[in-house]
């Protein structure tokens, strides 16, 4: 695993990669997972004000070997950007997602594709010192043909909102 990373007054850079040493063999009756990626991100701006932050991840994982009826092998990417502004005693982000799963193994088992996007709108208020009030919805869609294996549509769409008070110390 490598990091790497940058610093300027409002901005700042970030890449790494990863591999988790995985060799893909069964142990007992659990395979080891072969993980390997690469990120990069970057965020600008100031919390006070406006901030914008991104970051994309691309890797490969995998386990068992080609000859096993329980052989993965799949490439995976993902990407997010968000937008988030204070004025005053108010704060309003936006973010954006978007993913993939790639199957690269062929098999005839469950596909391991799937690809969605999502996002996500927030507005935060500070009602006092250590408390803040929140509210956020997010909606996240996508496909996943194995799910047609299950009896059930290969489209998702889902949707959620949520309210807090927070008290921080």
């Amino acid at each position: 695993a490598g990091l790497a990373g940058a610093e300027h007054e409002d901005a700042a850079r970030i890449s790494a990669g990863f591999d988790n040493g995985g060799d893909r063999l069964l142990y007992a009756d659990q395979y080891s997972w072969d993980t390997r990626f690469d990120i990069i991100g970057a965020d600008f701006g100031n919390l006070d004000r406006t901030s914008v932050a991104t970051e994309y991840i691309r890797g490969k994982t995998g386990m068992g070997e080609k000859t096993s009826p329980a052989y993965v092998d799949a490439d995976f990417n993902a990407f997010y950007l968000l937008v988030s502004q204070r004025l005053g005693k108010e704060r309003f982000t936006a973010r954006y997602d978007v993913f993939s799963v790639i199957e690269k193994d062929g098999s005839r088992g469950e596909s391991s594709d799937d690809d969605g996007r999502s996002w996500t709108l927030t507005w935060m208020h500070d009602l006092r010192d250590h408390f803040r009030a929140a509210l956020e919805f997010t909606q996240v869609t996508g496909t996943h043909p194995a799910a047609e294996g299950a009896g059930v549509p290969t489209a998702f769409d889902g949707r959620s909102v949520t309210a807090e008070i927070r008290y921080s110390f």
